[in-house]
């Protein structure tokens, strides 16, 4: 899709993606639905925290793999990825929880 929408614009516009971070895709799969709490996945970073950082990673590889498909030649300023729901972190949990995996997948990409 990415390349289809380049080669048809050409260089009359910008082309930008925007991909969600590992986190943000970790919350909606764990709650099954948006949520302003996100209580199940708080409650998962603390009873299992292991279990929670091994989906994190895995997330984290596959944005990785798909950001960096030929199509989409990851460029300075291509990508965005957002996390929709940091505000719900305190600081140290979201060094934890969000920060590596979101480093992960641009160091990955």
């Amino acid at each position: 899709m990415f390349g289809r929408l380049r080669r048809a614009l050409g260089h009359q516009a910008a082309v930008l993606g925007f991909v969600r971070d590992p986190r943000t895709r970790a919350a909606y799969a764990v709650e099954g639905k948006s949520s302003k709490i996100m209580r199940v996945i708080k409650d998962e970073a603390f009873q299992e925290p292991a279990l929670l950082h091994q989906l994190l990673g895995h997330l984290a590889d596959a944005i990785a793999t798909y950001v960096a498909l030929p199509d989409r030649q990851r460029r300075p300023g291509w990508c965005n990825c957002s996390d929709s729901w940091a505000g719900q972190l305190s600081p140290l949990d979201y060094d934890v929880f969000a920060a590596p995996y979101q480093k992960r997948v641009w160091i990955s990409a």
